[in-house]
């Protein structure tokens, strides 16, 4: 059996991108907690506005209003370690300019994949 991961983010007002990546039981025990946290997300003040993005990166980040990039705000803030957070970023979609929301995480369950062409 196979297992794969699917990520959809959004990387500006509603512009979704997503990633499907074959990932094994232990890559995916590894990442839970950060998925876990993601899931947990509250969102913050910073320089008097409210940030709401679960997962800002690049050039989404806006840091010039107090916002945390994903990393710091998930590794700095001792939610998840340095090494499940790489793991993550192995399977998360990148766009162009960053995403900044994570709006889903399925894992799919595979016994059989069958090529059309």
């Amino acid at each position: 059996m196979k297992y794969y991961i699917n990520i959809k983010a959004d990387t500006n007002d509603g512009d979704y991108i997503s990633e499907m990546s074959e990932i094994s039981e232990e890559e995916l025990e590894l990442i839970r907690p950060v998925v876990e946290s993601i899931k947990a997300f509250k969102p913050y003040k910073g320089k008097n506005w409210s940030h709401e993005n679960n997962f800002p990166c690049g050039d989404c980040c806006r840091e010039d209003l107090g916002q945390k990039e994903a990393e710091e705000y998930y590794v700095g803030g001792g939610l998840v370690t340095q090494e499940q957070f790489d793991a993550f970023m192995e399977f998360a979609p990148h766009g162009e300019y960053g995403i900044h929301t994570i709006e889903s995480v399925e894992v799919f369950h595979v016994t059989e994949v069958h090529s059309l062409i």
